[in-house]
């Protein structure tokens, strides 16, 4: 199988900590919590499993799939299809959906006559 490692870091700053991750999705976290604390991490295992008891609680129907979690959008697509299915409500909402589209095209629109435009609601 050809792949590739991440190339996206996400980094995140608050008052008393700093998170940061190379991994796309299923970790490992670094983070460190006020000023003179050590940096730590949460393993990619770590990050799993917390992830994993976290869906589940919060969506029961994706216990089918609980093996295939750590699979890029395995989740989005069980929600799909368990949505399909009336098993739960479509997530994200359609009215999400739609405000999602505006901003794109709005931001098409700015991009384009280089300057602000609204975003329809």
């Amino acid at each position: 199988m050809i792949g590739r490692p991440s190339n996206r870091r996400l980094e995140v700053f608050a008052e008393n900590l700093f998170a940061a991750s190379d991994a796309d999705t299923l970790g490992p976290i670094i983070f460190q919590r006020g000023s003179g604390a050590k940096e730590e991490t949460v393993s990619e295992t770590e990050v799993m499993a917390r992830f994993t008891e976290k869906i589940l609680r919060e969506r029961p129907y994706l216990a089918l799939i609980k093996d295939w979690l750590a699979i890029p959008y395995a989740a989005e697509d069980a929600t799909f299809v368990a949505a399909l299915k009336g098993a739960c409500e479509p997530d994200p909402e359609f009215a999400a959906g739609v405000a999602a589209q505006r901003m794109v095209e709005a931001a098409y629109q700015s991009a384009r006559l280089r300057a602000a435009v609204p975003v329809k609601t």
